[in-house]
């Protein structure tokens, strides 16, 4: 793991080459509603080639152990609507039945 202040950025390499083939941010964000910080994940990306071998599961599980060992009362993130995508941050253990993400972008998507 890399960090940058409240950055830190999780890397899964391949042990043969030391290629990068997945990467997720987690930012800690103060929360003053609850009194304890939460886990913003963002840029959770895996090679198309690495896809569907549990990559994706390590790295969120790695990230949400980290969240609560920073003390974070819950992680979020803002999901692709793909039905690929929502399946796999479902089966994770992410609920999106309370909620509902947006976005304001600043620049062309």
């Amino acid at each position: 793991m890399h960090r940058h202040g409240n950055i830190h950025v999780i890397i899964a390499c391949l042990r043969e080459t030391g290629a990068v083939i997945g990467s997720c941010m987690v930012v800690i964000v103060p929360n003053f509603t609850y009194g304890q910080p939460c886990a913003m994940i963002e840029n959770m990306v895996i090679a198309a080639a690495h896809q569907n071998h549990g990559i994706g599961t390590a790295i969120m599980d790695y990230a949400f152990v980290f969240a609560q060992q920073q003390g974070c009362y819950k992680a979020q993130l803002v999901s692709g609507a793909e039905e690929q995508q929502i399946r796999f941050y479902r089966k994770v253990g992410m609920d999106d039945s309370h909620c509902r993400g947006f976005k304001k972008w600043f620049i062309d998507p």
